[in-house]
C-alpha cells in the first residue's frame, strides 16, 4: 500500500483517485497523506475506507470530492487550500430513514463560494444553516441533504439552485415547512423523496393547528407551483391521508382543511392535477372543498381504500354538479354495495368520464352496465380494476401525464 500511494502521490499526469474499502498500516496512511502534495489530481472519491486514510489537506488543483462513510473529511476543507474545488460531495452508508446529522460547528461557509454542487445526503439543514447556506453559497447550482426543518419563509430569497435533492422525510411537518419556505424560483429539478407524505396528518407529529396547516400547505402548494421544478413535482398523484387515533369529524376536517390549501394551485394555472383522498367516510362536504379549490384543474381523482370506505348519499349528485376537469374518477367499493347510486352518477354526468371501480366483482359489474345502457345515454365509460388492470392503468396514465408536459 505505501509503495502504491507514493507512486500516486509522484505522479504528475494522474487526474482521478476512486478508493474503495481500503485498509491500510501505519505506513501506508503516511504514504498516503503524500497525496495532499499533488498538483495534478482533480477528482478524489474515497468510499468506505479506514479512518487513517485522510488527508491532511486537500490537494490543492482538486476540483471533485466525494467521500462515503467518513465525515471525518469534513474538518480537512479549507477554502485557502480548495481554490478550485466546485463539487463537494458527502454519504453514509447507513439507513438515511434512520439516523442523519448536523453540519459539525467548525465547519467553514466560506468553502461554499466556489461550490457549484454540494450534496450531503445524511445532513439535516436547520434555518441558521439555510441563512448562512444561501450567503455563503451564491453559485451553488445543485444541491442535496437530508431534510429542512426551517421556521422563517426565504422564498423570496435570492438563490442560484436549479437542482435540489431532499433525500428523506420521515415528518410530514417539516416537509410542509419546506415546501412553503424554501427559495424555490430558480429550481428546474427537485427530487423530494418524502414529498408523498406533505398533505398526511400522523401521530406524534402534528406541531400545527388545522388552520395552520392549511396556512402552510396554501403556501407550499404557491412556492411549487411558482417553481419549474415544482410544477414538475406537483404532476405526481397526490395523496391526502389522515393517520392516528382520531375522530371521524376531526379526519374530515383535516381532509377539508387540506383541500383548502391546495387551491393557489389552480389560480397558478396548475391542469391535470391527480389527487388520492385515501379516507374511510367520503362526504359531500368533501367533494365541495374539492370543487371550491381544484375544480379547474382537477383531471384525476382517486377515491377511498381498500380499509373499506362508506360513500355519503350525496356525494354522487355532487360530483355531477362539481369538478368540470374531471376525467377519471377511481372509486374503491365493497361487494355489498348498493349499485343505485353509480348508476344515477352515470346517467347524471353532463360530460365524459371513466369510472373505475376497484373491489366490484364482474357480476354486479355486468349488471351495472346493463342496468345503465337499459335506462338512457350515459357519457361514462365504466371499468372495473383487478391487480392487472391497475399495474396498466398506472403506468398508461404515467406515459399519457409524461408527454403532455
Amino acid at each position: 500500500g505505501a509503495g502504491l500511494f507514493s507512486e500516486l502521490a509522484a505522479s504528475t499526469t494522474l487526474k482521478k483517485i476512486h478508493l474503495d474499502g481500503c485498509s491500510s498500516d501505519a505506513a501506508a496512511a503516511a504514504s498516503f497523506g503524500n497525496i495532499a502534495n499533488s498538483n495534478s489530481l482533480e477528482v478524489l472519491v474515497v468510499e468506505d475506507c479506514c479512518d487513517s486514510l485522510l488527508l491532511p489537506a486537500v490537494p490543492s488543483h482538486l476540483t471533485d470530492l466525494k467521500v462515503i462513510g467518513r465525515d471525518s473529511w469534513l474538518a480537512i476543507l479549507q477554502p485557502e487550500h480548495t481554490p478550485h474545488l466546485t463539487k463537494l460531495k458527502f454519504e453514509d452508508t447507513t439507513d438515511t430513514t434512520e439516523w442523519c446529522c448536523q453540519l459539525p460547528e467548525s465547519f467553514n461557509w466560506q468553502l461554499l463560494h466556489s461550490l457549484h454542487t454540494l450534496k450531503l445526503h445524511n445532513t439535516g439543514i436547520d434555518q441558521q444553516a439555510l441563512d448562512l447556506l444561501l450567503q455563503h453559497g451564491p453559485h451553488l447550482d445543485t444541491l442535496a441533504v437530508h431534510h429542512f426543518d426551517l421556521t422563517e419563509d426565504r422564498t423570496a430569497a435570492p438563490c442560484s439552485w436549479r437542482v435540489l435533492e431532499l433525500r428523506e422525510h420521515d415528518s410530514t411537518s417539516l416537509m410542509r415547512s419546506a415546501c412553503a419556505r424554501l427559495p424555490l424560483h430558480s429550481v428546474q429539478s427537485v427530487e423530494l423523496e418524502g414529498m408523498w407524505n406533505w398533505l398526511q396528518l400522523e401521530d406524534g407529529d402534528i406541531p400545527e393547528t388545522i388552520e395552520e396547516a392549511t396556512a402552510m400547505v396554501a403556501a407550499g402548494a404557491r412556492n411549487l407551483a411558482g417553481s419549474p421544478g415544482g410544477r414538475e413535482l406537483l404532476q405526481a398523484k397526490q395523496t391526502i391521508y389522515a393517520d392516528g387515533e382520531y375522530s371521524e369529524e376531526e379526519r374530515e376536517d383535516w381532509v377539508i382543511a387540506m383541500l383548502t390549501g391546495l387551491a393557489p394551485l389552480a389560480a397558478a394555472g396548475m391542469t391535470r392535477f391527480e389527487l388520492l383522498i385515501e379516507h374511510d367516510d367520503i362526504t359531500e362536504a368533501i367533494v365541495e372543498a374539492m370543487h371550491a379549490s381544484l375544480g379547474t384543474c382537477l383531471a384525476y381523482l382517486e377515491l377511498g381504500s381498500d380499509g373499506g370506505t362508506t360513500y355519503d348519499p350525496a356525494v354522487w349528485p355532487t360530483l355531477c354538479s362539481t369538478l368540470p376537469a374531471l376525467q377519471e374518477l377511481v372509486v374503491y367499493v365493497a361487494e355489498d354495495d348498493d349499485i343505485t347510486p353509480l348508476v344515477d352518477l352515470c346517467l347524471q354526468m353532463p360530460h365524459p368520464l371513466r369510472l373505475v371501480l376497484h373491489g366490484m366483482e364482474p357480476a354486479r359489474m355486468a349488471q351495472l352496465v346493463q342496468t345503465v345502457q337499459a335506462s338512457g345515454p350515459s357519457q361514462v365509460a365504466v371499468k372495473s380494476l383487478t391487480a392487472w388492470d391497475e399495474e396498466n392503468m398506472y403506468k398508461q396514465r404515467a406515459k399519457s401525464t409524461s408527454a403532455d408536459n
